[in-house]
């Protein structure tokens, strides 16, 4: 229902035009989170099952899993906010140009939206799918107000409040499944503040050196993805968690190579 809703509320109460623009930019927006989370989902939740019994084994797997994700897939959200206009002048042209402040309003849900099947994660590799949809009982409603509410102010009062009410459900479904489960509130925080940390100041330092050259959208966005991923790749360097997925990184790389 909360996937859908706000499309039908935007073209039932906006019109197609303004429902064009949402559905392009969310799609867009979507695309990598939906393909990183479902193949890694499918890894990692067998494996959560077998180590229910094992309470120590089974946070420290579901944190790697969790910091594998992260450091995947938040740096690809923050690049497309930072690079919002030349990603949407590439991928969709220049009639699309409206769909950039749709973007840019919903990428926190899309960054939340990373690391969403994480708890979910908890609830069922642990049998508690019973708390899991009593908190799709109260969040979809959460999000359906906010949908309603934020068509007083148009598609971009949809977006924001997709990306506020999604925000607040995510956080209080995190407090519950860490409430039933070996893994604690604070190690969410202390796996997610290193690529945080890193995406921001990769994020400044694009927008501040793209600032100095005035490129077509194409060359624009080819030319901050590689400046953006030097500097994320150097500014992950100086947590452990970021040696370690860039040394597991090589690590795979190498044993393809073999296996090849």
């Amino acid at each position: 229902m909360t996937r859908t809703a706000d499309n039908v509320l935007i073209g039932r109460f906006l019109g197609p035009a303004p429902l064009g623009i949402y559905s392009k930019a969310y799609a867009l927006l979507i695309f990598p989170v939906q393909q990183i989370n479902a193949p890694v989902s499918g890894v990692v939740l067998p494996a959560l099952s077998r180590l229910q019994s094992q309470p120590d084994q089974y946070r420290r797997y579901f944190l790697r899993a969790l910091e594998g994700l992260a450091f995947i897939g938040m740096p690809i959200i923050i690049f497309a906010f930072v690079d919002a206009r030349p990603l949407v002048l590439t991928f969709l042209g220049p009639k699309w140009l409206g769909a950039v402040i749709i973007f840019r309003l919903l990428a926190p849900a899309a960054l939340v939206g990373t690391i969403s099947s994480a708890p979910a994660w908890i609830f069922t590799s642990l049998g508690k799918t019973d708390r899991q949809f009593l908190w799709a009982a109260i969040s979809s409603p959460i999000i359906l107000a906010g949908f309603v509410i934020g068509l007083k102010w148009g598609v971009t009062g949809v977006a924001a409040s997709f990306s506020i009410t999604f925000g607040l459900c995510f956080t209080l479904f995190v407090f519950d499944a860490c409430r039933h489960s070996p893994v604690r509130l604070r190690d969410f925080g202390s796996v997610l503040f290193p690529p945080l940390c890193t995406c921001a100041a990769a994020a400044l330092i694009t927008g501040a050196v793209g600032r100095l050259f005035d490129l077509p959208a194409a060359a624009r966005l080819a030319f901050d993805s590689i400046v953006f991923v030097a500097a994320y790749s150097a500014f992950s360097l100086v947590f452990p968690s970021g040696r370690r997925m860039w040394k597991m990184m090589v690590s795979t790389a190498q044993t393809l190579l073999t296996r090849n």
